[in-house]
């Protein structure tokens, strides 16, 4: 087996931690990933330009502290159980074809 992609989530606050969550106006919540970098192997990174490109679909503007911030919407928290499956399958896919180009 092989790591695709991890998305890791910080407890308080961290800009440098590619993931987080978000509320929306209704307050349903989403797990988001901030698009910072992506490795492909050792120290081959993907940088941040090119990933917001790749995902621009994806992207939402967020309330971020005190700026706003554009992250990549992955997956809604409170979704049903195969949405959930079905939307976080095609993120993981999404990076695997982005690594695969680079």
């Amino acid at each position: 087996m092989t790591s695709l992609v991890e998305i890791n989530i910080p407890q308080s606050r961290r800009r440098n931690v590619n993931g987080c969550f978000v509320r929306d106006e209704r307050t349903a919540g989403w797990l988001c990933h901030r698009g910072v970098k992506l490795t492909v192997h050792g120290s081959q990174k993907i940088p941040k330009k090119r990933i917001m490109r790749h995902f621009k679909k994806w992207l939402v503007k967020v309330r971020d502290g005190e700026k706003y911030s554009e992250v990549i919407r992955v997956v809604g928290v409170d979704v049903g159980r195969e949405g959930f499956r079905t939307r976080l399958v095609r993120f993981v896919e999404e990076v695997d074809a982005l690594k695969r180009v680079s």
